[in-house]
């Protein structure tokens, strides 16, 4: 009550205080980059030039189970409502031009993914897709091979204790 009579009363004054009420992933780039209240601000002689703190990080999703047609847009647009898209690719066969039924999604806010991983299901082209975080190439080849000397080492123990 008392916000509402403060902005019919003196709505810029108000306006600061109301941006604190928007969904994260709904902000514009602008809101975003504001610095809150009692934060440095960048004339604080400890902030390092070009270090925006208050831009988040993306958020890139893998999205699995993807209908032969379902294209870019139709995936772009479904996910826009959870945030602003950056990034939108179905992968398709080198060879034949056809999905491969999977592809990947990048929001500006990373923090848009939780909310993705939270509402499901989704479905997209009467089918329901996968979205999980997409892990970095590097990152999945390093659990791979971790995953293998686990194995290996479960696979030696198990000989030994069984001879």
């Amino acid at each position: 009550l008392l916000l509402f009579v403060l902005f019919a009363v003196c709505p810029f004054i108000a306006s600061p205080f109301l941006l604190h009420l928007q969904h994260p992933c709904q902000m514009t780039e602008a809101t975003i980059r504001a610095p809150p209240i009692g934060a440095p601000s960048d004339i604080d002689s400890t902030a390092v030039p070009g270090d925006d703190v208050h831009t988040p990080r993306p958020g890139k999703m893998f999205v699995g189970g993807l209908s032969p047609e379902t294209t870019r847009d139709r995936l772009h647009d479904y996910f826009s409502r959870f945030g602003e898209v950056v990034d939108c690719v179905v992968m398709t066969d080198a060879t034949t031009g056809r999905t491969r039924g999977f592809g990947f999604v990048t929001f500006r806010d990373g923090r848009c993914c939780t909310h993705v991983l939270r509402d499901r299901p989704h479905i997209i082209d009467a089918r329901e897709v996968d979205p999980k975080m997409a892990v970095p190439r590097e990152e999945m080849q390093q659990q791979q091979q971790q995953q293998q000397v686990m194995q290996t080492t479960t696979d030696g123990n198990a000989q030994t204790d069984t001879s």
